[in-house]
């Protein structure tokens, strides 16, 4: 609806960039599901979730 009418602003973006990073880290958390051991995919996964959360958060203000 956004993009046919060329109506996006900062809070529609900071919606979109929230979106792709819960999206990217539910692939880690994937990762994570199949390797425990690995702990730089697991501080990757737990900081794109926070950087989303923040996204949100300013979307929804």
């Amino acid at each position: 609806m956004y993009f046919s009418k060329g109506e996006l602003e900062i809070r529609e973006y900071l919606g979109i960039i929230a979106a792709a990073f819960m999206g990217i880290a539910a692939v880690f958390g994937a990762i994570l599901a199949k390797n425990k051991a690995n702990s730089s995919v697991r501080s990757a996964h737990v900081g794109l979730l926070f950087t989303a959360g923040i996204f949100t958060i300013f979307h929804m203000l």
